[in-house]
């Protein structure tokens, strides 16, 4: 199940996944340096900094994480998903409750041969650029249409 995650609860379920699961696409910058989450404080710093955080869980078993991280990059302000999962599917799931969401644009920034390139490629993010081993994907928002259910009159 994908969930928000919840301050006073959740807390130490999900810094223990992080410290566990450590993935190179999941870190704290600071000073221009990044920082993994195997400390609780940097896991505080990053919730600070970060926006709507989902978590999927199994029973009281934490299998992943999603947040977006607010960052600087390309001159400008920009809103980072990170992301951290046992595997695809649950990284699918994850992306797929965090972009219903969301009304704006987001990015990503991830390793070249990261093994969650393809949900992100699923949820429409395109390449707009590289450095080194990682790339940026970038995601536009569109206005999701509802149709509204009509019943048939006959």
């Amino acid at each position: 199940m994908v969930k928000f995650l919840k301050k006073t609860k959740d807390l130490s379920n999900v810094f223990y996944f992080l410290k566990r699961n450590v993935h190179p696409d999941f870190y704290l910058t600071k000073n221009n340096e990044r920082i993994y989450i195997t400390e609780y404080r940097y896991f505080k710093e990053l919730l600070n900094q970060s926006s709507l955080v989902l978590i999927s869980e199994e029973g009281s078993e934490i299998e992943g994480v999603v947040l977006i991280w607010k960052g600087f990059g390309g001159n400008k302000d920009r809103k980072y998903v990170k992301i951290n999962a046992i595997n695809n599917n649950i990284a699918n799931k994850l992306l797929t409750v965090l972009l219903w969401n969301c009304n704006f644009d987001l990015y990503t920034k991830i390793k070249k041969y990261s093994s969650y390139i393809q949900p992100f490629k699923d949820k429409n993010f395109i390449f707009i650029g590289g450095r080194g081993k990682e790339i940026l994907l970038e995601y536009k928002y569109r206005r999701k249409e509802i149709t509204p259910y009509v019943r048939n009159p006959n």
